[in-house]
């Protein structure tokens, strides 16, 4: 497979679609990771060269699963984008443990398995990269978002 591989983990309507639709248009094949196959399965329609993956990212057994068949159908990533994210809006006093521990899952945890899974490949065919998306509640809190916002970034007013 001569085409270049880009996985683009989190692809919901905004930042993971644009940019599955950047990569295929610099000439990748994405292989597009979320949860919603509706979703996937229309955005397979509208990007040329992509392919959707249903898939939580949060569990180790199915990130390696689904991280064969891309290497199967797609060949090996060249790039891995994360952009699987996930924030429990509200106060901080409010946040249930439960929260906190899912939002580290998506945001954190698959990072670390997605990494583990793609990169062994990429690797043994020269390199490759990895791409983080952020979101701008690192940088500076807002009201009724403590819970996703980083300690320091806003006032605990």
């Amino acid at each position: 497979m001569s085409h270049k591989v880009c996985v683009v983990a989190g692809v919901g309507p905004g930042t993971g679609a644009a940019l599955s639709r950047r990569f295929a248009a610099g000439g990748y094949r994405v292989a597009m990771l979320a949860r919603d196959a509706e979703r996937l399965r229309a955005l397979e329609r509208d990007i040329e060269g992509s392919r959707g993956y249903a898939v939580d990212v949060t569990d180790a057994a199915a990130v390696q699963q689904v991280a064969g068949r891309i290497q199967s159908d797609l060949g090996t990533a060249h790039v891995l984008v994360h952009n699987a994210v996930s924030g429990h809006f509200g106060e901080f006093l409010e946040v249930a443990p439960e929260d906190l521990e899912r939002t580290f899952r998506t945001s954190v945890l698959s990072l670390m398995l997605l990494g583990q899974a793609i990169v062994p490949p990429m690797l043994a065919t020269g390199g490759g990269a990895i791409v983080v998306t952020g979101n701008t509640s690192a940088w500076r809190g807002a009201s009724g978002r403590r819970a996703f916002t980083s300690p320091t970034s806003s006032s605990m007013q």
